[in-house]
């Protein structure tokens, strides 16, 4: 079940996060939802379970934003399939 999460909050995950040396996800805000995209692949809307974690509805994808100590975020984990991918935030 999807929640609502302040737009400053979701403001603080927009960004372009390193996967791998070659694949990077991108993160903006539109509309005050959430979306990704995968090395310019279709956009795709995420939905909140916490003001951290979101799912993407279509697929069995599951991102967890990671905050540093600050509170800045530094990262993500990308969960699909079973895995858990580490990305960090590069701009």
């Amino acid at each position: 079940m999807a929640i609502d999460v302040d737009p400053a909050v979701l403001q603080a995950y927009v960004g372009v996060y390193e996967l791998t040396a070659d694949t990077v996800l991108q993160v903006k805000v539109k509309d005050g939802s959430l979306y990704f995209s995968s090395d310019g692949q279709q956009w795709g809307q995420a939905f909140a379970e916490s003001e951290a974690r979101f799912f993407v509805q279509s697929e069995d994808t599951r991102v967890m934003f990671v905050r540093d100590a600050a509170g800045m975020v530094t990262g993500l984990n990308l969960e699909m399939s079973g895995l858990v991918l580490p990305a960090r935030k590069v701009r």
